[in-house]
């Protein structure tokens, strides 16, 4: 009789610690795209963005620890020259990192969506 108590107390703690995992993943990671569906992180960034590695680094574990499926998209309008290297190395070690940088006409490029990828 006690083997069978402490087998049913080990299967109980297991499926309560399993049943906690899960509700963890969902608070953590509550968006997840539907049937059809892609997401993108895309970050506009402008003059010096010291934090943009750190930033990046993090929407990367998201998606390598497979919390969420996404790609990540930066966006150079009017960085500064080190946060553009930060962008441009982050992008090469990264697959999935696309870093975009506007072109000259900026007005017309925020009406119709136009980069160029660097």
């Amino acid at each position: 009789m006690f083997i069978f108590q402490v087998v049913t107390t080990a299967a109980i703690i297991c499926a309560a610690l399993f049943g906690i995992m899960l509700a963890y993943e969902k608070l953590v990671t509550p968006v997840r795209p539907g049937k059809g569906e892609r997401l993108e992180a895309v970050l506009h960034v402008s003059g010096e963005a010291t934090e943009l590695e750190n930033t990046v680094r993090g929407l990367m574990y998201l998606r390598d620890s497979g919390r969420i499926h996404m790609d990540v998209v930066i966006i150079d309008e009017g960085m500064g020259e080190e946060t553009e290297k930060t962008a441009q190395m982050l992008s090469r070690d990264s697959a999935g990192l696309t870093f975009l940088k506007r072109t000259e006409n900026s007005d017309e490029q925020r009406r119709t969506g136009a980069f160029r990828k660097r």
